[in-house]
């Protein structure tokens, strides 16, 4: 098939929407334009490739919560044809060295205190906040030059997920180029993602859902993702109900609707009879007053 760029669309948000909020760290604050999102791939992809040796179908696994820098990863392994393996924090030990053993990364990047588990000891680390031992990320990225993009093919690998082993081992699901592309399209057709979109990501970013529902899809088309580090029930409902920079776009497990709803009624924030025609659709039932939502499973990728 034919090769293409990956995430391309970022450079192009960079260049029609430089200044617009692309991704907004709950945890820190941090907020970044699509330019500046842009640039901070490029220098990351730099690092990857010129730091770690990094090369197309190489394997970068992650142990980290919701953050930024997970998105910066992911579309910096695109770019030099690498693939992204975010992996599942809360599995023990034993579980996780397993599934680094079957993916078989060259660098294991994430937080400090996780990467600091025991898993895949002899590989090199790049930690977030640049504790000793486990590199430096924020200055890695300010000292290096951007890389350039490396044209792969729609069959590619971009990203493995590993299913949540409820029925055996889990195992490691290969994502194309095509197949993320192709998912991203159907989630901005189906869930009426615009650049005006706000997606709140709270499910984790290991699950197909994070990524997908609706993070990808706002980013391919200018929107903003919000990232929520591991789900709160009261900030999301704030988020969710606010009048400035509104929620259009979240996605969740049944629980985190059942404590939204529970938060809101202590609140006073839940009014199940009332529907203001102003608010967004909920494409679930199609009621007006709360975000566009769609359920996940719970597990692994679903």
């Amino acid at each position: 098939m034919a090769a293409r760029l990956a995430g391309s669309w970022i450079g192009y948000q960079a260049r029609v929407r430089p200044d617009h909020t692309a991704v907004a760290d709950l945890a820190t604050g941090r907020r970044l334009g699509y330019r500046e999102l842009d640039d901070r791939i490029a220098r990351l992809a730099g690092v990857l490739a010129r730091e770690y040796g990094v090369a197309p179908g190489d394997r970068v696994a992650m142990l980290s919560r919701n953050c930024a820098q997970a998105i910066e990863l992911m579309y910096a392994c695109g770019r030099i044809g690498a693939i992204f393996v975010p992996l599942n924090v809360r599995l023990p030990d034993s579980e996780l060295a397993a599934l680094a053993t079957d993916a078989d990364p060259r660098l294991l990047a994430g937080e400090a205190d996780l990467l600091g588990r025991d898993v895949a000891t002899g590989l090199p680390r790049l930690g977030w906040a640049g504790q000793p031992g486990t590199g430096g990320y924020e200055p890695a990225i300010a000292a290096s030059e951007p890389a350039a993009p490396v044209p792969v093919d729609a069959d590619d690998p971009w990203v493995i997920i590993y299913t949540s082993g409820t029925t055996g081992r889990p195992k490691g699901v290969l994502v194309t180029h095509a197949g993320s592309e192709a998912t991203m399209l159907a989630g901005c057709v189906a869930g009426d993602v615009t650049p005006a979109s706000v997606c709140l990501t709270a499910l984790p970013v290991w699950h197909v859902a994070g990524l997908n529902l609706f993070a990808n899809p706002a980013l391919f088309m200018g929107g903003t993702v919000l990232i929520m580090q591991s789900f709160e029930a009261e900030v999301a409902l704030g988020l969710l109900t606010r009048a400035q920079e509104p929620v259009t776009h979240f996605c969740g497990v049944p629980a985190h609707y059942e404590f939204r709803d529970q938060r809101g009624r202590v609140d006073g924030h839940h009014d199940p009879g009332h529907h203001d025609p102003g608010r967004p659709r909920d494409r679930g039932t199609g009621r007006r007053g709360r975000a566009d939502v769609a359920p996940a499973m719970p597990g692994g990728s679903g």
